[in-house]
Protein backbone atom coordinates (compact mmCIF):
# COMPACT_ATOMS: atom_id res chain seq x y z
CA UNK A 1 0.00 0.00 0.00
CA UNK A 2 1.45 3.35 -0.98
CA UNK A 3 0.17 6.89 -0.71
CA UNK A 4 -3.26 6.22 0.75
CA UNK A 5 -5.06 8.61 3.10
CA UNK A 6 -8.32 7.79 4.91
CA UNK A 7 -10.83 9.48 7.21
CA UNK A 8 -14.02 8.41 8.94
CA UNK A 9 -14.83 5.88 11.66
CA UNK A 10 -13.99 2.17 11.95
CA UNK A 11 -16.09 -0.05 14.24
CA UNK A 12 -15.17 -3.70 14.66
CA UNK A 13 -14.98 -6.58 17.09
CA UNK A 14 -11.16 -6.80 16.97
CA UNK A 15 -8.17 -6.47 14.58
CA UNK A 16 -9.01 -3.03 13.29
CA UNK A 17 -7.02 -0.06 12.09
CA UNK A 18 -7.80 3.24 10.43
CA UNK A 19 -6.14 1.92 7.27
CA UNK A 20 -5.64 -1.83 7.75
CA UNK A 21 -6.82 -4.27 10.39
CA UNK A 22 -4.18 -6.96 9.79
CA UNK A 23 -1.11 -6.48 7.63
CA UNK A 24 1.71 -8.67 6.41
CA UNK A 25 2.56 -6.34 3.55
CA UNK A 26 4.46 -3.11 3.02
CA UNK A 27 2.86 0.27 3.68
CA UNK A 28 4.53 3.52 2.65
CA UNK A 29 3.61 7.22 2.82
CA UNK A 30 0.09 6.64 4.12
CA UNK A 31 -2.10 8.37 6.67
CA UNK A 32 -5.26 7.88 8.68
CA UNK A 33 -7.48 10.42 10.41
CA UNK A 34 -10.11 7.76 11.13
CA UNK A 35 -11.34 6.97 14.63
CA UNK A 36 -11.06 3.27 15.48
CA UNK A 37 -13.34 1.47 17.95
CA UNK A 38 -13.13 -2.24 18.78
CA UNK A 39 -15.07 -4.29 21.28
CA UNK A 40 -12.04 -6.43 22.15
CA UNK A 41 -8.35 -6.23 21.17
CA UNK A 42 -5.82 -5.19 18.53
CA UNK A 43 -6.68 -1.70 17.43
CA UNK A 44 -4.42 0.99 16.04
CA UNK A 45 -4.90 4.40 14.51
CA UNK A 46 -3.32 3.08 11.30
CA UNK A 47 -2.89 -0.72 11.69
CA UNK A 48 -4.46 -3.13 14.14
CA UNK A 49 -1.89 -5.95 13.85
CA UNK A 50 1.39 -5.81 11.91
CA UNK A 51 3.21 -9.08 11.24
CA UNK A 52 6.63 -9.56 9.66
CA UNK A 53 6.56 -10.98 6.12
CA UNK A 54 10.06 -12.49 6.31
CA UNK A 55 13.24 -12.65 8.32
CA UNK A 56 14.66 -9.71 6.36
CA UNK A 57 15.16 -6.32 8.00
CA UNK A 58 13.17 -4.51 5.35
CA UNK A 59 10.82 -2.03 7.05
CA UNK A 60 7.16 -2.79 6.60
CA UNK A 61 5.79 0.58 7.60
CA UNK A 62 7.54 3.82 6.66
CA UNK A 63 6.73 7.52 6.47
CA UNK A 64 3.17 7.23 7.75
CA UNK A 65 1.03 8.65 10.54
CA UNK A 66 -2.28 8.42 12.39
CA UNK A 67 -4.31 11.26 13.91
CA UNK A 68 -7.53 9.46 14.88
CA UNK A 69 -8.59 8.15 18.29
CA UNK A 70 -8.39 4.49 19.34
CA UNK A 71 -10.80 2.67 21.71
CA UNK A 72 -10.82 -0.95 22.84
CA UNK A 73 -9.89 -3.38 25.61
CA UNK A 74 -6.23 -4.30 25.08
CA UNK A 75 -3.41 -4.18 22.51
CA UNK A 76 -4.16 -0.59 21.66
CA UNK A 77 -1.81 1.89 20.03
CA UNK A 78 -2.12 5.34 18.51
CA UNK A 79 -0.48 3.93 15.37
CA UNK A 80 -0.36 0.13 15.74
CA UNK A 81 -2.04 -2.20 18.21
CA UNK A 82 0.56 -4.97 18.01
CA UNK A 83 3.78 -5.51 16.05
CA UNK A 84 4.95 -9.08 15.52
CA UNK A 85 8.58 -8.85 14.37
CA UNK A 86 7.86 -6.08 11.87
CA UNK A 87 10.00 -2.98 11.39
CA UNK A 88 8.61 0.56 11.50
CA UNK A 89 10.42 3.75 10.53
CA UNK A 90 9.51 7.47 10.49
CA UNK A 91 5.96 7.42 11.84
CA UNK A 92 3.92 9.30 14.43
CA UNK A 93 0.55 9.29 16.20
CA UNK A 94 -1.41 11.98 18.04
CA UNK A 95 -4.92 10.52 18.55
CA UNK A 96 -6.20 9.68 22.01
CA UNK A 97 -5.81 6.04 23.07
CA UNK A 98 -8.32 4.83 25.66
CA UNK A 99 -8.99 1.36 27.12
CA UNK A 100 -12.73 0.79 27.50
CA UNK A 101 -12.68 -2.73 29.04
CA UNK A 102 -13.55 -3.78 32.56
CA UNK A 103 -9.96 -4.90 33.25
CA UNK A 104 -6.77 -2.88 33.38
CA UNK A 105 -5.09 -3.09 29.96
CA UNK A 106 -1.61 -4.58 29.77
CA UNK A 107 -0.63 -3.61 26.24
CA UNK A 108 -1.49 0.01 25.49
CA UNK A 109 0.72 2.79 24.20
CA UNK A 110 0.75 6.18 22.59
CA UNK A 111 2.30 4.76 19.39
CA UNK A 112 2.36 0.96 19.77
CA UNK A 113 0.46 -1.27 22.18
CA UNK A 114 2.80 -4.26 22.10
CA UNK A 115 5.83 -5.11 19.96
CA UNK A 116 8.51 -7.68 19.22
CA UNK A 117 9.78 -5.63 16.29
CA UNK A 118 11.81 -2.47 15.76
CA UNK A 119 10.41 1.05 15.81
CA UNK A 120 12.88 3.66 14.58
CA UNK A 121 12.62 7.47 14.38
CA UNK A 122 8.97 7.40 15.37
CA UNK A 123 7.06 9.57 17.84
CA UNK A 124 3.79 10.09 19.66
CA UNK A 125 2.24 13.04 21.45
CA UNK A 126 2.03 12.19 25.16
CA UNK A 127 -0.50 14.95 25.77
CA UNK A 128 -3.01 14.27 23.00
CA UNK A 129 -2.75 10.47 23.13
CA UNK A 130 -3.10 10.47 26.91
CA UNK A 131 -0.34 7.87 27.10
CA UNK A 132 3.01 8.33 28.82
CA UNK A 133 4.47 5.05 27.54
CA UNK A 134 4.57 2.96 24.38
CA UNK A 135 6.00 -0.37 23.21
CA UNK A 136 7.87 1.59 20.54
CA UNK A 137 8.66 5.15 19.60
CA UNK A 138 9.47 8.23 21.62
CA UNK A 139 6.97 10.27 23.57
CA UNK A 140 7.04 14.03 23.00
CA UNK A 141 5.02 17.01 24.17
CA UNK A 142 2.64 18.74 21.79
CA UNK A 143 5.08 21.61 21.39
CA UNK A 144 7.89 19.20 20.51
CA UNK A 145 5.67 17.30 18.08
CA UNK A 146 4.92 20.57 16.32
CA UNK A 147 8.62 21.37 15.91
CA UNK A 148 10.37 20.09 12.80
CA UNK A 149 13.72 19.45 14.50
CA UNK A 150 12.07 16.75 16.64
CA UNK A 151 11.89 14.40 13.68
CA UNK A 152 15.30 12.80 13.20
CA UNK A 153 16.20 11.43 9.76
CA UNK A 154 12.92 12.54 8.21
CA UNK A 155 12.96 13.82 4.63
CA UNK A 156 11.33 17.25 4.67
CA UNK A 157 12.42 17.94 1.10
CA UNK A 158 10.59 15.22 -0.81
CA UNK A 159 8.38 13.24 1.62
CA UNK A 160 7.25 15.33 4.59
CA UNK A 161 6.22 18.94 5.15
CA UNK A 162 4.93 21.24 7.88
CA UNK A 163 1.92 23.40 7.00
CA UNK A 164 0.55 26.29 9.09
CA UNK A 165 -2.78 24.60 9.73
CA UNK A 166 -4.08 23.37 13.07
CA UNK A 167 -3.18 20.79 14.17
CA UNK A 168 0.33 21.74 13.00
CA UNK A 169 1.88 18.30 12.70
CA UNK A 170 3.86 16.90 9.75
CA UNK A 171 1.90 15.83 6.69
CA UNK A 172 2.95 14.02 3.53
CA UNK A 173 3.82 16.22 0.57
CA UNK A 174 1.77 14.15 -1.86
CA UNK A 175 -1.39 14.93 0.16
CA UNK A 176 -1.18 18.55 -0.88
CA UNK A 177 -2.40 21.47 1.27
CA UNK A 178 -4.79 20.42 4.02
CA UNK A 179 -7.38 22.93 5.20
CA UNK A 180 -8.62 23.19 8.74
CA UNK A 181 -12.44 23.05 9.20
CA UNK A 182 -12.52 26.84 9.69
CA UNK A 183 -10.66 27.36 6.42
CA UNK A 184 -12.62 24.92 4.27
CA UNK A 185 -14.32 26.76 1.40
CA UNK A 186 -18.03 27.36 1.91
CA UNK A 187 -19.52 26.88 -1.53
CA UNK A 188 -23.18 27.28 -0.55
CA UNK A 189 -23.21 30.39 1.60
CA UNK A 190 -26.48 32.41 1.77
CA UNK A 191 -25.14 34.89 -0.79
CA UNK A 192 -24.25 32.10 -3.21
CA UNK A 193 -27.65 30.46 -2.73
CA UNK A 194 -29.38 33.79 -3.46
CA UNK A 195 -27.38 34.24 -6.65
CA UNK A 196 -28.22 30.70 -7.74
CA UNK A 197 -31.94 31.30 -7.10
CA UNK A 198 -31.87 34.54 -9.10
CA UNK A 199 -30.14 32.81 -12.00
CA UNK A 200 -32.70 30.00 -11.86
CA UNK A 201 -35.63 32.45 -11.92
CA UNK A 202 -34.12 34.32 -14.88
CA UNK A 203 -33.55 31.06 -16.71
CA UNK A 204 -37.16 29.95 -16.17
CA UNK A 205 -38.42 33.36 -17.38
CA UNK A 206 -36.31 33.12 -20.53
CA UNK A 207 -37.60 29.62 -21.24
CA UNK A 208 -41.21 30.75 -20.82
CA UNK A 209 -40.58 33.75 -23.09
CA UNK A 210 -39.06 31.49 -25.72
CA UNK A 211 -42.07 29.17 -25.55
CA UNK A 212 -44.43 32.16 -25.96
CA UNK A 213 -42.50 33.48 -28.99
CA UNK A 214 -42.49 30.07 -30.66
CA UNK A 215 -46.25 29.68 -30.17
CA UNK A 216 -46.94 33.16 -31.55
CA UNK A 217 -44.82 32.41 -34.60
CA UNK A 218 -46.74 29.17 -35.16
CA UNK A 219 -50.07 30.98 -34.93
CA UNK A 220 -48.91 33.67 -37.34
CA UNK A 221 -47.69 31.01 -39.78
CA UNK A 222 -51.02 29.19 -39.56
CA UNK A 223 -52.93 32.39 -40.41
CA UNK A 224 -50.74 32.99 -43.46
CA UNK A 225 -51.28 29.41 -44.64
CA UNK A 226 -55.07 29.73 -44.23
CA UNK A 227 -55.11 32.92 -46.27
CA UNK A 228 -53.07 31.30 -49.03
CA UNK A 229 -55.43 28.32 -49.18
CA UNK A 230 -58.55 30.48 -49.81
CA UNK A 231 -59.71 30.37 -53.50
CA UNK A 232 -59.47 33.61 -55.47
CA UNK A 233 -62.80 35.46 -56.05
CA UNK A 234 -63.84 35.33 -59.78
CA UNK A 235 -64.10 38.74 -61.54
CA UNK A 236 -67.79 38.22 -62.29
CA UNK A 237 -68.53 38.00 -58.60
CA UNK A 238 -66.66 41.13 -57.74
CA UNK A 239 -68.94 44.07 -56.83
CA UNK A 240 -69.53 46.56 -59.61
CA UNK A 241 -67.95 49.89 -59.15
CA UNK A 242 -70.14 52.18 -61.27
CA UNK A 243 -70.44 55.87 -60.85
CA UNK A 244 -73.74 57.76 -60.77
CA UNK A 245 -75.70 57.62 -64.05
CA UNK A 246 -75.91 60.83 -66.05
CA UNK A 247 -79.06 62.10 -67.46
Amino acid sequence: IRRVSVTGTVNANDYAGGLVGYSEGIIEESASRANVNVALNYAGGLIGYLKSISASEQPQLTDSYAQGSVRGEDYLGGLIGNIESGNVERTYAIGSVVAMGAFEPVNIGGLVGASTGQVIDSYYDTQTTGQATSAGGEGKTTLEMQTQTTYNNWDFDFVWEFVPVEPAYPTLIWEGPLLSPAEEPKFFTPAVRLILIIHLVVLIALVLLLIFIVRQQKRHQQKIEMLMRRPATPPSELPSLKGPSSR
